[in-house]
């Protein structure tokens, strides 16, 4: 390892629990260990997303955590998702009905997209404040049981949430005709195989950003590591 080395900067998609990490050029997982960062000379920048929180280093700087970045990051997120949708439909998706899981960023910027093209757009939270949040904003807020009760009616559904959501007896619910687009981190909230048996398109779609907008990503990534450097001194 350089003795002069100042930063190490992580793939894209980020470091897991176990310190690994994968690339795009490179499919086969690259395991770092703890010790390899532990043994960095002091002063040294660790830059990069960590996929689950289970990651003991102490001078890690979190692009996740970066609020401008992952605000830039769900517009472009947003985009990829409402062509996603065009791609996978067979109709216009103007006047249909779509459903947002989640109101985090990612699901703000999709809700809002989805609005200004004429999608009647469905905000679906778990919690009040965020159905409260999604009312202020100029949509509907429903909860978890109330979406299930009306999932006849989805043409669309974007879901944003980290959490087995969509399951099968979810899934027998709804029309064959809908459409998931699951962007939530791996392995997502549906289950796919029974999605597939049922003939519902649903696709896992993680890394939107670098797959459909890789200019757009790249810059406001280099971006965000070229502040993360300066502020840090390198």
């Amino acid at each position: 390892m350089p003795a002069n080395m100042q930063a190490i900067i992580l793939p894209v998609r980020g470091l897991e629990s176990d310190y690994s990490a994968i690339s795009k050029w490179n499919k086969k997982a690259c395991y770092f260990g703890k010790q390899f960062f532990t043994n960095l000379q002091k002063g040294s920048k660790i830059i990069g997303v960590v996929q689950k929180n289970k990651i003991e280093i102490s001078d890690i700087i979190l692009l996740n955590n970066d609020d401008n970045f992952a605000l830039k990051n769900a517009l472009l997120t947003a985009e990829g998702s409402l062509y996603a949708l065009m791609q996978l439909s067979k109709k216009a998706v103007r006047d249909t009905n779509s459903y947002v899981l989640g109101y985090g960023k990612c699901g703000k910027a999709l809700a809002r997209l989805l609005k200004a093209v004429d999608i009647n757009t469905t905000v679906v939270a778990r919690r009040e404040v965020s159905r409260s949040e999604a009312w202020r904003d100029g949509f509907r807020g429903i909860g978890y049981s109330q979406f299930v009760q009306e999932i006849k009616k989805a043409d669309s559904i974007f879901n944003t949430v980290p959490a087995y959501i969509l399951c099968e007896c979810v899934l027998r619910k709804m029309s064959q005709n809908t459409v998931i687009i699951d962007i939530a981190s791996s392995p997502g909230g549906t289950d796919f195989e029974v999605a597939e048996q049922l003939g519902i398109k649903a696709v896992l779609k993680p890394g939107i950003p670098g797959k459909y907008s890789p200019s757009s990503a790249g810059e406001i990534m280099a971006n965000c590591i070229n502040k993360k450097l300066i502020e840090g001194g390198v």
